[in-house]
């Protein structure tokens, strides 16, 4: 049986940690059929408050998917939405392997995200890796984003953890700087190379770890 290692455990942002993404992408498509250009539709689906709003667990799935027709001039359904807003997802192969390399040392593992009940959904049937973690603190389930300080406070709680005992990962240096405030090890992810490294200096991984 293998052995669990209590000493600290592992935080991990989720996306463009364990999987790749660019909204530009799908929406080059979907203004195909929309009254709004690329730019347009980007910034008022995605970089908008009601992509905020999604993502917070403010209203659901099928509010927002109502909502991003009305405000795009989409053409079909809402539903006819959903494939533009997931199917370009991309694994990021060498990390779901290091989050495992740190799963077979017996570290306890955390995903920490921002991210609503659409993606997940999909994730749990196409990328079942998000399976393997011992437990999550997703945005939409709280009512709050990253780097909100109560979504730190409520990880701390359900996890068991705090202070330096979590080493936490993420993209967005705004939020590794909140998870610094809480006294975690925290660090930027940039690639695997370099979270790798980061891991070995912490102790984490071993000095021979050669994935």
């Amino acid at each position: 049986m293998k052995s669990i290692n209590n000493s600290k455990l592992l935080v991990f942002d989720l996306g463009k940690v364990f999987v790749d993404f660019d909204y530009k992408i799908p929406i080059k498509q979907l203004a195909k059929r929309c009254a709004l250009s690329e730019e347009e539709i980007y910034k008022r689906l995605i970089k908008s408050p009601l992509f905020m709003e999604f993502e917070s667990g403010l209203i659901s799935t099928a509010e927002f998917l109502k909502k991003a027709k009305e405000i795009s001039g989409f053409n079909g359904e809402p539903e006819e939405l959903i494939p533009y807003l997931l199917e370009h997802f991309r694994l990021i192969t060498p990390m779901i392997d290091l989050h495992r390399q740190c799963k077979a040392l017996g570290y306890k593992t955390f995903l920490f995200s921002n991210t609503n009940e659409l993606v997940i959904a999909y994730f749990r049937k196409v990328f079942p890796f998000i399976n393997e973690f011992d437990g999550h603190i997703f945005s939409y389930e709280y009512g709050c984003m990253k780097p909100d300080s109560r979504l730190y406070k409520i990880l701390e709680k359900k996890s068991g953890y705090s202070g330096d005992k979590i080493v936490y990962i993420d993209d967005i240096s705004e939020n590794i700087n909140e998870g610094l405030k809480f006294g975690w090890q925290a660090f930027v992810h940039k690639d695997y190379e370099t979270t790798k490294n980061h891991l070995i200096e912490l102790g984490i991984l071993p000095d021979s770890f050669n994935s």
